[in-house]
């Protein structure tokens, strides 16, 4: 059985939604004398220019570099003051709404005239569905408090209702932590730069560090929005990371994106509307809170990352909204925009700044643009460049932190590196498998260092070495499976017990053990690094 408040908060439901079905979701325009409303609650509107014939409306908007006028649903309307539009006339101005041609009617609401003791007042027809209204909202209102205080009562927590068209940002206090982009400086071999000055005659960020690990995220956050079916929804981002201001008295700043926040079940996006919510700022800020206590460094917004999946790389007017809220007061023109066309076969990618007047860069300002699809690669290229260290001796050798590294005891490789990929394939191949070569190694070969990112079942002149199954054989018969591959430098034997023992070629080329290893312990080392 339903209980009683159920059901009148069910009926006070359908009532309302009844009154209010009635209402368009088409835009509108409405001229007061002074102001131009435009609302698009929903979809996308576009105008253009040479399509308008009133000119004090064709003046008021803001044209982009292709003569065209794009406004992006939300819950506030745009105004205008179109200067020279007359409450007399009679105008109606042609325009695309979500693909459709559309024409509106501009609806004129002249200020009500002082009303004289011979003029007859006009009633206001609409006030008895107003009052329905307001008694239903009451009524429903009531009917939630109630249940609510009931509730409270038997120690149940009451939920927030987020609204998703409001963001919240946070506030910078950033006094507490170290300041400036030192530890970016010190690392930029886990950084692309991007220099803003290619991109925009005017801008207020010079250079952006763009973290390597940050880039693997986005890619694949903005490549899971692809696999929906039918229409692709926008969808975007929070990027936290540092700041450092270059020149006090132009403006200029230095930022870093380190760290991805996702939106929050609380967020709505739509084919042409994107709203964060609240959750989004709620996340950042235990984001940031925790990167302050594990580095003892400021952290922040520094740049937010929305999708225009088939629009074009431009910033609405609704992004425009969106940017002026996220920024600091006394920080303004830090803040940087990307947009990321994710139908396009290079994931055509715009960075977009503030100019020195506090303005923003947009679609016609832009000098270039970026593919994602190279951002990706560059990103790849870089986290694979093995980071030069020193040994006991102060010999220089290459290792990569984000593998698992074997020293080895021969005179021909000094390290082996298992990326985290190949240590499972490896895993998956030794699974159930005969006695014999059942994996080959591929990667790279970077002096005495060789760096593994995937053991495969095939073989060709690419690979680097096998990997073989076997128990109780001895070096002659292990040997022999080696000399029969052309080309390997080594090969890993397994054996039952889950030891790993690797076998390089030296200088003499025959092969020798010079290290050893456990799967387990490679696999305990995915599970700390949590890759």
């Amino acid at each position: 059985m339903i209980a009683m408040r159920h059901k009148i908060v069910i009926l006070c439901s359908a009532i309302l939604f009844l009154a209010l079905g009635a209402v368009a979701q088409e835009p509108t325009m409405v001229f007061d004398g002074s102001k131009l409303s435009v609302m698009v609650p929903s979809g996308r509107l576009e105008f253009q220019r040479n399509d308008i014939g009133n000119e004090a409306i064709r003046n008021s908007f803001e044209w982009g570099g292709r003569e065209s006028c794009m406004f992006m649903a939300q819950n506030e309307p745009y105004v205008f003051k179109p200067v020279g539009l007359s409450t007399d006339e009679q105008v109606s101005v042609p325009g695309v709404f979500n693909g459709n041609p559309i024409t509106i009617q501009v609806e004129m609401r002249p200020a009500p005239k002082t009303q004289t003791s011979t003029e007859p007042v006009e009633k206001d027809s609409s006030l008895p569905l107003y009052i329905i209204l307001g008694v239903v909202l009451v009524a429903l209102m009531a009917v939630i408090f109630i249940h609510r205080r009931k509730k409270n009562k038997k120690g149940e927590p009451t939920h927030v209702k987020y609204d998703p068209s409001v963001i919240s940002i946070i506030k910078d206090e950033s006094v507490k932590y170290e300041r400036g982009l030192a530890h970016v400086l010190e690392h930029p071999d886990e950084y692309l730069s991007f220099d803003m000055h290619t991109v925009f005659a005017d801008t207020c960020v010079n250079q952006v560090y763009l973290s390597t690990k940050l880039v693997k995220k986005l890619y694949e956050f903005f490549s899971n929005s692809l696999e929906v079916g039918g229409r692709t929804n926008e969808t975007g981002c929070f990027i936290v990371g540092c700041w450092d201001l270059v020149n006090d008295k132009r403006g200029r700043y230095d930022i870093s994106l380190e760290y991805m926040v996702e939106p929050g079940d609380d967020a709505d996006f739509g084919e042409y509307s994107l709203h964060f919510g609240k959750k989004i700022s709620i996340n950042m800020a235990s984001v940031i809170d925790n990167l302050a206590q594990k580095t003892n460094r400021d952290y922040l917004l520094t740049c937010w990352m929305h999708s225009h999946p088939g629009l074009g790389l431009f910033l609405s007017n609704h992004d425009l909204i969106v940017q002026k809220q996220l920024t600091y007061p006394d920080q303004k023109n830090r803040l940087l925009a990307i947009v990321i066309d994710t139908n396009t076969p290079e994931l055509n990618t715009g960075f977009f700044t503030a100019k020195s007047d506090g303005t923003m860069n947009n679609r016609e300002d832009v000098k270039r643009w970026f593919s994602f699809e190279e951002i990706y690669r560059n990103g790849r290229e870089l986290s694979r460049t093995p980071k030069v260290e020193e040994n006991e001796e102060g010999e220089k050798f290459g290792t990569n932190p984000d593998c698992f590294n074997i020293t080895l005891s021969g005179d021909t490789i000094d390290y082996i590196g298992f990326a985290p990929h190949a240590i499972n394939q490896m895993d998956t191949a030794l699974y159930s498998c005969p006695q014999g070569v059942v994996g080959y190694f591929f990667g790279d070969a970077v002096g005495r260092y060789l760096q593994l990112s995937n053991c495969l079942p095939y073989d060709n002149e690419e690979k680097l070495g096998c990997l073989i199954f076997a128990d109780g054989l001895d070096s002659t018969q292990l040997t022999k499976y080696a000399n029969d591959l052309t080309g390997s430098k080594f090969f890993v034997n397994c054996t039952s017990n889950d030891r790993m023992f690797i076998w390089v070629r030296n200088s003499n080329g025959t092969f020798e053990t010079v290290g050893e290893s456990a799967l387990a312990q490679m696999k305990e080392w995915i599970r700390r690094k949590r890759v």
